[in-house]
């Protein structure tokens, strides 16, 4: 009931082979983006200390937890369900988190609709998709999103944003499973961009941003040391980041907390 205790959840594990673990990669992540996204108690069964560096960041990427759950989609239609959907809001926007699961023996593929998952795109708008394991992005009009040649028991994380097609985006980081919760402040003016970005632990990583109007590596500067950042879309203005069609990504690193941009 929500007040005063919550079901206890599988407990994640993370440790490989090596370990005495008995999961694949593709097993692991699924296992714990399926916690993760499913809100609520979030348990880890390891001990922490022996873990590999690349096990141990997935674990740091689930916290701080989802406190709601996602809405599953197909309930019924199987043994086990095999898409979830959480909508997410912060100060950039809303958008769709969609975790879809292949738990089958043989590679397969998934997809689902735009519709079902509240991002059909209406006139003067695109779809861009952020793919928070695989770091791929996409954007376009199609009426589903898809994820192919899934591998047998992974999964694939998704954030779904439809936004105006001249309207820069946020589209996802690599240090948290939300893909934006972990964006707190996001301002735009004159093809400036202001953002703060919060996670509870010191940490760097890389941010994804669609600039349609910067052609050139935009100036990241830093105000205050590490705490504030203004990233400037003027062309020929500095060298911040790597461009991907439109699709910038810019490193960060978190000393305290909270770095602002």
């Amino acid at each position: 009931h929500a007040r005063w205790w919550k079901n206890n959840p599988d407990c994640v594990i993370l440790r490989d082979k090596n370990q005495g673990g008995s999961l694949t990669t593709e097993e692991m992540i699924s296992m714990a983006s399926l916690a993760s996204l499913s809100g609520g108690l979030l348990f880890l069964s390891d001990d922490l200390e022996n873990l590999s560096q690349d096990r141990l960041e997935v674990a740091r990427r689930l916290f701080p937890q989802l406190n709601t759950g996602g809405r599953v989609l197909g309930m019924g239609d199987g043994e086990c369900p095999e898409c979830i959907v959480e909508r997410m809001e912060n100060d950039e926007g809303s958008w769709s988190l969609v975790g879809m699961f292949n738990w089958g023996n043989t590679e397969d593929s998934r997809a689902v609709s735009l519709e079902s998952i509240g991002c059909a795109p209406s006139a003067g708008e695109m779809v861009h998709s952020f793919n928070f394991w695989s770091h791929s992005t996409s954007r376009g009009w199609a009426s589903t999103v898809c994820a192919s040649e899934m591998p047998k028991h992974s999964c694939v994380v998704l954030a779904v944003r439809k936004r105006n097609f001249e309207e820069a985006c946020y589209l996802g980081s690599d240090l948290h499973i939300t893909c934006g919760k972990e964006l707190t402040r996001w301002k735009v003016s004159d093809r400036r961009i202001e953002m703060d970005i919060f996670v509870s632990r010191r940490c760097t990583g890389r941010i994804w941003l669609y600039l349609p109007d910067c052609c050139s590596p935009p100036h990241v500067q830093t105000v205050g040391g590490s705490t504030s950042m203004k990233i400037d879309c003027h062309s020929g203005k500095g060298s911040g980041g790597t461009k991907l069609d439109f699709v910038w990504v810019i490193p960060v690193s978190i000393n305290s907390g909270t770095s602002s941009f």
